[in-house]
């Protein structure tokens, strides 16, 4: 293994899920070890590669690397890890991150630090939207290959070779096999709005530009419309 790399995107997104599988078939992945909440840019810029090769780490899997990925190194690979926003959203307002008192908590402090629009009078549902679309948007213009979580759990789809190639390693397939029987798509799925339906979410701004994002990643109409939050969707 001699590509670099770094997995980013929103939280929620299925990061930890890329990071138990990236493992299991052999490729030694950290989670959030280096970027945290303390992370700055000229910081991350100038020791993220040094980091890597000192531990004999691949890369890294980190929401929190989001805002950083614009300042590495230009031989750093970067994935853009995304989901269907309507899970991500359930899954934020299920674990009430965006509800006092975890709306203080560093994780949070540090989304507002990078989309100070989040500290406006928002509520949790808002505040949600608004952190998937910011999130998103910090990585995207820079990936090098973009992955829909979803995909990552099917055996069909071919993104997890496609992320393997880009990040030049190679894949056993039966390896493959093994670790998706073992994870499963729920693992570590947390607690979930069981009642949130996009049909239900009022119509804003926000929500239309979330549209068009998730259009932009290749969900349809229908996969926001029917997304259910106990179909089983990957969770990190």
């Amino acid at each position: 293994m001699n590509q670099h790399f770094v997995v980013s995107g929103c939280g929620r997104s299925g990061t930890m899920f890329t990071w138990r599988l990236l493992n299991w078939i052999g490729v030694r992945t950290s989670f959030e070890e280096f970027f945290d909440a303390q992370s700055r840019e000229t910081d991350c810029a100038e020791s993220y590669v040094q980091w890597l090769e000192e531990t004999g780490t691949a890369g890294e899997v980190s929401s929190l690397s989001s805002p950083h990925v614009a300042n590495l190194a230009e031989h750093v690979t970067i994935i853009h890890i995304v989901r269907n926003p309507v899970a991500v959203i359930a899954s934020l307002l299920g674990g009430k991150n965006f509800e006092k008192p975890l709306v203080w908590s560093k994780n949070v402090k540090f989304n507002f630090r990078f989309a100070p629009e989040m500290k406006m009078t928002m509520t949790p549902l808002e505040m949600a939207m608004t952190y998937w679309l910011r999130w998103n948007e910090l990585v995207e213009d820079y990936a090098d290959l973009r992955v829909r979580a979803e995909d990552l759990g099917d055996s069909k789809a071919d993104t997890l070779p496609a992320l393997m190639s880009t990040i030049d390693s190679p894949l056993d397939p039966s390896l493959a096999r093994a670790a998706r029987e073992h994870l499963g798509t729920t693992w570590n799925a947390g607690n979930r709005d069981q009642n949130l339906r996009w049909s239900r979410i009022p119509d804003s701004i926000a929500k239309r530009d979330v549209c068009a994002m998730a259009f932009r990643f290749g969900y349809s109409e229908m996969d926001l419309r029917e997304h259910c939050p106990h179909c089983g969707m990957i969770a990190s």
